[in-house]
């Protein structure tokens, strides 16, 4: 059985190329349709989640485990990815691939 460090080091070759496809393809606010299609798209993948779309800018996955318990939701935002008009007059590490 591998450990949480081994598993982690399989993983971050593809999170790093999700971080630089966000960076590369940042949206405006409320925007995020590419966004959105790319991870529903990566979700996809993953076994064990059911997927809808509430919004054209939104995913939602749910975990079925069969198992009765408690429910913990979670939410991840991508604010950090997200591309304001301001963001014009500042230098970008890996230059996006829309103008703004």
């Amino acid at each position: 059985m591998k450990n949480l460090h081994q598993q982690v080091l399989e993983l971050l070759p593809q999170c790093i190329e999700d971080r630089r496809w966000l960076h590369r393809h940042a949206e405006l606010s409320f925007r995020e349709y590419k966004t959105a299609d790319y991870l529903e798209q990566a979700l996809c993948e993953l076994e064990g989640l059911e997927l809808s779309r509430p919004t054209p800018t939104s995913v939602m996955a749910v975990l079925r485990t069969g198992r009765p318990g408690r429910c913990l939701p979670l939410r991840a935002a991508l604010c950090e990815m997200t591309r304001c008009p301001s963001a014009r007059k500042t230098s970008w590490i890996i230059a996006p691939a829309m103008k703004a």
